[in-house]
């Protein structure tokens, strides 16, 4: 039984003779994840890769080319000119493809970044042995709150961050007294009020940013009590007593975060 010969949309001439489109992918130059996107294509349409990408090449040239390959001097050419062209349609599919795992990965690392974020605050207020549950985002965080922060949670804080045990920095960063937070140890049981969890929260939440900025503790606790250059020489401590305060301090970690220092 004869063979039927192939028709000029399953093939394409490359140097000096006919290929069908499986043998294209010899060609020195094309990218593994061109290829990919072309079988992806080629399954979608319920054909061949090499009538796919035949049809892909061949239809960028047809409206210019003569439809049978009939006159000398025309076929190479335009054959020639289709697989440049295919190669430029492989390069944009990597290109593509690249783009979508370059967003991909930095969205990974913003959600492991903030993970850190939340993982940190946590364990500023004891953790899960204090805080009976675990915390993973804003709605969690909200969820705590709205219960009510177990007032063991405001006491480690303040065990475990040294400028809190200062009276006048303890109350810039909270908002409590001295007084208030005795009566908070003597009353364990009861929780916080939604305020008074809400500012501690707020607080451990930056202390756990700028740690991420500066590396540690340590170093986060110092820049919070000196002035700082993008605040207009305000201590960030000094602006955590009103929501646009706290903006304006996360604000500026960002910019740290990212290298903007002004």
């Amino acid at each position: 039984m004869a063979t039927k010969p192939h028709s000029p949309r399953d093939k394409v001439r490359i140097g000096g003779g006919y290929s069908t489109g499986a043998d294209l992918w010899s060609v020195k130059g094309i990218d593994p994840e061109a290829r990919e996107m072309a079988e992806s294509q080629a399954r979608r349409s319920g054909i061949s890769l090499g009538e796919w990408l035949n049809r892909a090449i061949l239809d960028e040239i047809e409206p210019e080319a003569s439809p049978d390959f009939g006159h000398v001097g025309e076929p190479a050419d335009q054959a020639m000119a289709a697989l440049d062209r295919g190669h430029e349609l492989q390069i944009a599919y990597a290109q593509s493809v690249g783009e979508a795992n370059l967003h991909a990965n930095m969205a990974v690392a913003e959600s492991a970044r903030l993970s850190g974020i939340w993982t940190r605050v946590s364990a500023l207020l004891g953790g899960r042995d204090i805080l009976r549950r675990d915390v993973d985002g804003p709605l969690d965080a909200h969820e705590l709150l709205q219960a009510g922060l177990p007032a063991r949670a405001l006491t480690h804080l303040v065990d475990h961050v040294r400028l809190l045990r200062s009276p006048d920095q303890f109350e810039k960063a909270v908002g409590m007294s001295q007084r208030t937070l005795q009566r908070r140890r003597e009353e364990l049981h009861r929780p916080l009020n939604p305020e008074q969890g809400g500012r501690t929260w707020k607080f451990a939440e930056v202390l756990a940013k700028a740690t991420a900025v500066f590396g540690s503790q340590l170093e986060a606790e110092q820049w919070l009590q000196h002035p700082a250059m993008g605040l207009n020489q305000r201590k960030p401590l000094d602006l955590l007593s009103t929501a646009a305060g706290i903006e304006a301090v996360e604000e500026h970690l960002g910019r740290l975060e990212y290298g903007v220092y002004a």
